[in-house]
C-alpha cells in the first residue's frame, strides 16, 4: 500500500461541498455537527471551540462572494436534502479534473456513465455503460432508491449536460474559494503542516488501502476517510481529524477511570464525606468527629478518593485539609453526559 499526500486542498471537492453547505441554514449545521460529535462520544461544545472559528469563517467568506445561485442545475446539484448525494460527486468530480478543465464531448457520456455506475457497484466490473434497466438494478442493489435513486437516475441519462451546468458553476465560484481560502491562510498552513504529519500516524491510514492518493479537506474537516468507494483510488481526509482522534483518545482514557470512581461514590461513607467537604475543608479528625467513624476508617477512605482525584489536600496551620475536587466531579459528570447523550 502507498499513500501519496497531496499537499493542497482539492478545488473541486471543495467548491462542491461549500456551495451544498451554503444553501442550509446555520442551525441545521449546527445539529449536524452536534450529532456528529454525540455519535463519536465527545463534547460538542469542545469541538465547536477547536475546529468552529476555522470553519466559520472559511464558509462565511465564501458565502459572501457566492454567484450561481440562479444558474442552470444549482438546484438539482446543491439543493437536495441527503448529503450523500453531493458527496458522492465530490468525490468522483474531485478525481476528474478534466471533466473541468476541458470542454467534455457528447461522446463522453458513456464513459461518464460507466465511471459513475462503477462506483455504485463493488461487486462486478463494468466495462461498458450499461442499459437503463442495468442502470436501475445497480442503483437499486447500491441501496439507491427513492427519490435519491431517481436523480442519480437523472443524472446518468444526461451526465454530459449535467457536468457542462455543473463546470459552470464551479468556474464561476472559483474566486470565492481563493477568497475563502486567502481569510484562512495562516491558520490552513499550519493545519496543513500539522496534516502532512498526522497522516504518518497509523490512525490516519488505517482504513485505507490500496494505492491512494489522499487529498486534505477543509469543508469536512473531521472526516476520517471519504472516498466513493472502498477500491477507490483517491480519498479525503479531514484537516482536523488529527485532534479529533486526540480528543477521542482523551475520551476513552476518561472513561477508563470512570468506573473506579462510580464505585468509590458507591461507598455511602465516601459519598458523606464528600458531602461533608462541600461546605468547606475539614481534617481528618474533623471529618471523623462528623461522621461519627474512625480515624483509621476515615484515613482509608480519603486515600481512595484522593486516587480518584475526587479530593485535594493542603496543608495549613501544620495540618492536611481535604477540599472537595469540584472540577474532577464536573468532568466526571461531563463523561456521563456525553456517554448517554444527555446534551
Amino acid at each position: 500500500m502507498a499513500v501519496t499526500v497531496i499537499k493542497k486542498l482539492n478545488p473541486y471537492f471543495e467548491i462542491i461541498g461549500l456551495l451544498y453547505d451554503s444553501v442550509r441554514p446555520g442551525a441545521m449545521e449546527e445539529e449536524t455537527w452536534k450529532k456528529s460529535a454525540r455519535d463519536r462520544g465527545l463534547d460538542p461544545e469542545e469541538i465547536a471551540r477547536k475546529i468552529g472559528p476555522v470553519i466559520r469563517k472559511y464558509h462565511a467568506v465564501f458565502l459572501k462572494h457566492r454567484k450561481g445561485r440562479d444558474m442552470e442545475d444549482f438546484e438539482f446539484f446543491f439543493s437536495h436534502e441527503e448529503p450523500e448525494f453531493v458527496l458522492f460527486f465530490q468525490s468522483i468530480c474531485g478525481a476528474h479534473p478534466e471533466w473541468f478543465e476541458r470542454e467534455l464531448e457528447e461522446d463522453q457520456k458513456g464513459e461518464i456513465q460507466r465511471i459513475f455506475l462503477q462506483e455504485f457497484s463493488e461487486e462486478e466490473k463494468i466495462t461498458e455503460p450499461p442499459a437503463m434497466e442495468d442502470m436501475i438494478n445497480i442503483l437499486e442493489r447500491a441501496g439507491y432508491s427513492g427519490g435519491l435513486g431517481w436523480k442519480f437516475l437523472l443524472f446518468l441519462q444526461s451526465p454530459v449536460e449535467k457536468l457542462k451546468n455543473l463546470s459552470r458553476i464551479l468556474k464561476a465560484n472559483f474566486s470565492a474559494f481563493e477568497k475563502a481560502k486567502e481569510a484562512v491562510q495562516k491558520q490552513l498552513e499550519k493545519l496543513m503542516e500539522d496534516f502532512q504529519k498526522g497522516m504518518e500516524k497509523e490512525y490516519l491510514i488505517a482504513k485505507i488501502s490500496g494505492d491512494v492518493t489522499a487529498f486534505p479537506t477543509l469543508v469536512c474537516p473531521g472526516a476520517e476517510i471519504i472516498s466513493s468507494n472502498p477500491g477507490s483510488t483517491t480519498a479525503y481526509i479531514g484537516m482536523f481529524v488529527q485532534d479529533i482522534c486526540k480528543m477521542q483518545e482523551k475520551t476513552r482514557n476518561n472513561r477508563k477511570h470512570l468506573l473506579p470512581v462510580l464505585k468509590a461514590l458507591s461507598d455511602s461513607s465516601k459519598f458523606e464525606i464528600l458531602q461533608s467537604l462541600l461546605t468547606a475543608p475539614k481534617y481528618n479528625l474533623e471529618i471523623a468527629e462528623e461522621l461519627k467513624l474512625s480515624p483509621p476508617t476515615v484515613s482509608h477512605h480519603m486515600s481512595v478518593l484522593l486516587e480518584n482525584g475526587l479530593v485535594d489536600v493542603e496543608k495549613r496551620e501544620g495540618k492536611v485539609y481535604y477540599t472537595l475536587s469540584k472540577e474532577r466531579i464536573r468532568e466526571m459528570m461531563g463523561e456521563l453526559e456525553k456517554i448517554f447523550l444527555l446534551r
